[in-house]
């Protein structure tokens, strides 16, 4: 920051030049709130790195919740953010679960017709680095918001989608549990049969 200072402020490097650092690619907050706090302008480029899916990627979640609360930045990229979920950790998992109760669409879909629980679910049911607990509770509130598999996984995969869905069963009320699909139960069934023959 104060490297930034010195340019900004005492060598007036930008003055005459467009204002203007929405290409620029941020890892904390203080330097964007410097930036924005000096009349510089932040745009959410859906296309480019500084989207809200790989803001929420790199864990940094200041950073996140500042560019989509305070800038009033979420809404440009509420259609596919959460399309970056496939690269859920520990040390991110905080901003998926942020974007999701934001409003974040659940239901967009990838190139290949993935779903955000698709991706979700394939990325995270067997991961070491989450704990098993926040495992559950991502592929939950994906269910809860309406979220909907696409391209159902491996056997394992659908084990751990069946499992998060008795949960909900038992924790929630009739009127608050997810709609499960035909096609949804017909793959679990699938899965346990998959399963009690390995």
């Amino acid at each position: 920051l104060p490297l930034l200072k010195y340019i900004v402020e005492d060598l007036n490097y930008f003055d005459g030049l467009e204002k203007d650092c929405s290409q620029c690619m941020f890892v904390t907050v203080a330097p964007l709130k410097y930036f924005v706090e000096h009349g510089f302008v932040y745009k959410i480029n859906p296309s480019s790195y500084n989207n809200l899916g790989l803001l929420a990627k790199n864990g940094n979640f200041p950073l996140l919740k500042y560019v989509a609360e305070e800038l009033g930045c979420f809404a440009d990229s509420a259609n596919d953010v959460l399309l970056a979920i496939e690269y859920v950790h520990s040390s991110n998992y905080k901003n998926f679960l942020y974007l999701i109760e934001k409003g974040a669409s659940v239901n967009a879909r990838n190139y290949c017709g993935k779903s955000v629980l698709d991706l979700a679910l394939n990325h995270c049911y067997d991961h070491p680095d989450i704990p098993i607990e926040n495992r559950k509770n991502l592929i939950k509130l994906l269910l809860q918001k309406g979220a909907r598999c696409r391209n159902f996984g491996t056997p394992k995969a659908m084990a751990f989608l069946n499992e998060c869905m008795a949960e909900l069963q038992k924790e929630l009320p009739s009127d608050k549990r997810p709609e499960i699909t035909f096609d949804m139960l017909e793959k679990a069934m699938n899965s346990l049969d998959e399963m009690k023959s390995l």
